[in-house]
């Protein structure tokens, strides 16, 4: 923090603003939800565990749905790409939530996933879905509305007996649920999907999927861990922050 110094004195003697502080590196800022899909570009696959891949679709939505998976010390989650297929080694697929359902499966196919996932079902594989991920995982797509474009209706990947019509209205609302073995599976259970994001932040959710999957979960609920890192970075800028001059700065009039 010393070879900051001279700078800092240079900046406050050539501006006469006062310096609030030098702001250190801040470990505590990893655990918490990523703002954009850059993130996942730096993203790094543990060793070993329960290999889980997400291919990184074009206009991925919502990824820090995964965020309480890579923290899961028996879980190996690996970002898949554009332009590198889905690894034969992988255990489970989890197509993620899109902003537009229907580009991303044209890009999904255009990579060549959609035969890498049905040979990963051939296999006996595990397949996700999430949100548009689920809805391009049953028999149709229908956008008769032209919501997301021309009017068309468009192929799944035919893994789920699911028929989707896109709206031109969009409900989003927090919703209370129990988990079933029934809904949106396959017949011989290797295959679901849902509409709910942020299954895997709730603790006991994602304990009894990795539970089926034979894996023993952490047990800590994602909110917690995002409240832990924010108490973190709030003591560390206190200590180095002049919190009473900011404070005075913020009330002054313009």
């Amino acid at each position: 923090m010393r070879l900051f110094d001279a700078g800092l004195a240079e900046i406050t003697a050539r501006t006469r603003w006062p310096s609030l502080g030098v702001v250190p590196w801040l470990a505590a800022a990893r655990s918490l939800p990523a703002e954009d899909a850059v993130a996942l570009e730096r993203m790094r696959a543990s060793a070993d565990g329960l290999h889980v891949v997400v291919p990184m679709l074009s206009r991925i939505a919502n990824f820090d749905d995964f965020d309480a998976l890579a923290q899961e010390p028996g879980v190996r989650l690996q970002m898949i790409p554009p332009g590198s297929p889905l690894p034969a080694t992988a255990q489970v697929v989890i197509l993620p939530g899109t902003k537009s359902t229907l580009a991303d499966l044209r890009f999904l196919r255009a990579q060549g996933w959609d035969v890498d996932i049905l040979a990963h079902v051939r296999r006996g594989g595990r397949v996700a879905g999430i949100c548009g991920g689920f809805q391009m995982l049953g028999k149709t797509i229908a956008d008769i509305d032209g919501v997301e474009g021309d009017v068309e209706t468009v192929d799944g990947l035919g893994l789920l007996p699911v028929h989707t019509r896109l709206m031109k209205s969009k409900q989003v609302r927090e919703v209370r649920g129990r988990a079933m073995a029934g809904g949106a599976v396959n017949a011989d259970g290797l295959v679901a999907g849902c509409y709910v994001h942020g299954l895997f932040n709730h603790a006991a959710s994602r304990g009894d999927w990795l539970h089926s999957l034979g894996v023993v979960s952490d047990g800590i609920q994602q909110c917690a861990r995002v409240e832990a890192a924010l108490d973190q970075l709030a003591q560390e800028l206190e200590r180095a922050l002049d919190l009473d001059l900011l404070l005075d700065i913020a009330r002054s009039p313009a």
